[in-house]
């Protein structure tokens, strides 16, 4: 599962926050400086992707911590198939 770490671009607020990828969504190529669309509680948001990570159960870990996320990406502005993403996945079955 793939987490992406985020900014509105509105400017609603400057904080990185944290949406998982959903299984539909797998194959579209997520990566830094790109947009997308996600739900929040007041509606639909665009936001800059400034991170993507790598995730087995949905938690981001770090140091001290750990944020279980549950919020979903809805779609990518620039929708196009990862094939490096399906490559790897490939070889690790």
């Amino acid at each position: 599962m793939r987490i992406i770490q985020g900014v509105h671009v509105d400017g609603r607020d400057k904080r990185k926050r944290y949406w998982k990828v959903p299984e539909r969504l797998e194959l579209l190529k997520m990566k830094t400086g790109e947009e997308a669309i996600v739900a929040t509680t007041e509606g639909f948001s665009r936001i800059v992707i400034t991170k993507v990570i790598n995730s087995e159960d949905g938690t981001v870990h770090w140091p001290g911590g750990q944020l279980q996320v549950t919020q979903e990406v809805m779609t990518t502005v620039n929708q196009t198939i990862d094939q490096k993403f399906i490559n790897r996945k490939e070889k690790e079955k």
